[in-house]
């Protein structure tokens, strides 16, 4: 307890006590009381899961809550409610910001008070165990590798949903039938090919444009088309996002783009792509492109040929090109994989997921995954997958190759 109590000293600043043990255990009720007061809002919500643990944790810790019903008066105490013992729901509101199961990753000044990013900060300074500041403040700073700077929060996405409408004219995504499963028609999304939306058009979700206005502006375009296709573009404010997608689909999509829209207005590490990862992405696609055709060539003649000689030159050239196939194949998986290890994209594929998030996990490990040292901050400055010699003399050749067959 000795160690825990300085953790929470030190975050709340409480008044100076006579050292006891059990001045201690009561300093960290005090923090976790006091914590938990100020996640106080306005959303009725189950007891959450770490408020139950520091219920579990410190009611055998704290002598002046007693021994009878220790956890339902800690309950009451942190909450200022009371348990409705015929319903077993709260009398009153309480929501604990941390245990939202979707949510977006913003600043922590959108989030928080002032004091409280403070508090935060200083702690974090002073070296204070982050994911004991995280579990108590609901702000997480990322780690050193990939840092920015910017502490964090969270803002619920619980009720955030799509804006539809019944025609063209009117704003939101049109909701249409289409036959895309085997059991049926499946209710689908769209929008006009020439619509042009801003983002409170499209997503309902009054929370995030309270906490940042500057969304409001940003525009959402049918781009792409088919299935899961989205990208922002920081330099027009703009989410280009693919249309017919179910609306489940459609919506987490788009919360993926939106956090994408945070980290650029905020200076948070941004997404980016896996040609960022590639020393020359369109000679490696033109290369790529070119042995593919040669493979599908040698097949077409394979067919055709009967004789034993003929079959065996083939064969053997088969050979060759499955391996240049194969050493540009692993490149690119690579690259694939550094994509999604980019700190930035990590973030906005946690927003996507977040849907189905543990809510007894910490933001940090959460929304990022249990790998934090492998994250990469900076896209630019990283190895790239292709720049082997003999991956650069495949491409070199392909591309003459290429170029002499046209």
């Amino acid at each position: 307890m000795a160690e825990r109590s300085e953790i929470f000293n030190r975050l709340t600043d409480p008044p100076k006590k006579r050292d006891t043990a059990e001045n201690r255990a009561q300093s960290a009720a005090d923090f976790v009381l006091g914590a938990i007061r100020g996640a106080v809002k306005s959303v009725t919500t189950d007891i959450p899961g770490f408020l139950m643990d520091a219920a579990d944790q410190l009611a055998g810790q704290v002598k002046s809550f007693g021994e009878k019903d220790r956890s339902e008066q800690l309950f009451s105490a942190v909450t200022g409610t009371k348990k409705d013992s015929r319903q077993g729901e709260l009398v009153g509101s309480f929501m604990n910001p941390i245990a939202a199961t979707q949510a977006i990753i913003a600043p922590a000044f959108l989030v928080k008070s002032l004091k409280q990013v403070k508090k935060a900060d200083q702690a974090l300074r002073e070296g204070i165990d982050a994911a004991q500041v995280e579990k108590y403040t609901g702000i997480f700073r990322l780690p050193e590798n990939v840092d920015d700077g910017v502490l964090r929060a969270i803002i619920d996405d619980s009720k955030a949903k799509l804006r539809y409408s019944d025609s063209p004219a009117e704003v939101g995504v049109l909701r249409r039938q289409s036959p895309i499963n085997s059991d049926g028609p499946s209710m689908n999304v769209h929008i006009g090919t020439s619509d042009i939306r801003k983002l409170p058009e499209v997503l309902d979700h009054p929370e995030l444009f309270a906490a940042i206005p500057e969304l409001k502006n940003t525009r959402v375009i049918n781009e792409f088309g088919g299935f899961r296709g989205a990208a922002y573009f920081p330099d027009e404010d703009i989410i280009r996002i693919a249309s017919d997608n179910s609306p489940e689909r459609f919506l987490q999509t788009l919360l993926h783009e939106t956090q994408h829209a945070v980290q650029t207005k905020f200076n948070m590490n941004p997404g980016g792509s896996p040609r960022q990862f590639l020393t020359d992405p369109q000679a490696f696609k033109e290369a790529k492109a070119h042995i593919d055709s040669v493979d599908n060539g040698l097949m077409e003649l394979f067919k055709k040929k009967t004789d034993p000689e003929s079959v065996a030159t083939i064969m053997r050239r088969q050979e060759v090109v499955a391996k240049k196939q194969q050493a540009l194949r692993t490149a690119d998986n690579q690259a694939l994989e550094s994509y999604f290890r980019i700190a930035g994209e990590r973030e906005a594929s946690a927003v996507e997921a977040m849907r189905a998030a543990n809510t007894r996990s910490i933001p940090s490990m959460q929304y990022y995954g249990s790998d934090l040292d492998r994250l990469i901050s900076d896209p630019l400055t990283a190895p790239k997958t292709d720049s082997s010699a003999i991956i650069q003399t495949i491409i070199n050749r392909a591309l003459n190759e290429a170029a002499r067959k046209n």
